[in-house]
């Protein structure tokens, strides 16, 4: 099942206790994009190179280990 973005970006969200306004300052953009991400009504280009940023960023955050865990969670929810 193919899972879509603005849902997957809100997991992760949750799961990292981010806001907003840290993911908009970590990929300096404005947090108006960040909620357009979240509603779905826009997506990250490709030259942003999201997925990997994000990656690094979800891996070096404080709540790494607990984030993961709680991503695992919420994905099974999603996908079911």
């Amino acid at each position: 099942m193919k899972v879509p973005f603005e849902r997957l970006l809100t997991a992760v969200i949750q799961a990292w206790g981010l806001s907003n306004k840290q993911l908009a300052q970590f990929f300096s953009v404005d947090t108006s994009l960040v909620s357009r991400w979240k509603k779905g009504t826009r997506i990250p280009h490709d030259d942003h190179d999201f997925a990997e940023k994000l990656t690094c960023m979800l891996s070096t955050h404080k709540n790494s280990s607990i984030g993961k865990q709680k991503f695992i969670n919420i994905l099974e929810n999603i996908t079911d």
